[in-house]
């Protein structure tokens, strides 16, 4: 039986990742729910605003990572397994909170990776 994963790899073509990529791993713990997702030109990286129980907004800053291809022949044989992973970058807006989800979006706006890579 031929795993669905056999095709893909971390030395697939960059654009066909990224487009496997989209839209995952937007998964976060039951009291914070994902709001927005805000993609740069490429896809290749993204501002995720995240809205807690308690009505608190935050902005996570994540770029795509690529498994190595040792990482990749571990871990291609999980039926689930994606040749890379959103990862969070710690930046200045990853420890501020905002009061409304537009107060979150300007701040995105105002952010020097979002002048260069989203606009």
């Amino acid at each position: 039986m031929k795993n669905k994963n056999d095709s893909l790899s971390p030395m697939s073509p960059i654009d066909e990742i990224v487009e496997i990529m989209y839209d995952k791993q937007l998964c976060y713990i039951d009291e914070i729910e994902v709001v927005n997702v805000v993609y740069s030109k490429d896809k290749s990286k993204r501002f995720v605003v995240t809205k807690s129980n308690k009505g608190f907004y935050k902005i996570e800053y994540e770029e795509i990572c690529l498994f190595d291809e040792q990482e990749w022949s571990y871990i291609c044989n999980n039926e689930d397994a994606l040749p890379a992973y959103w990862s969070a970058i710690d930046d200045l807006n990853s420890h501020s909170f905002y009061g409304t989800e537009d107060d979150a979006m300007n701040a995105i706006q105002q952010d020097s990776k979002y002048r260069q890579h989203f606009k």
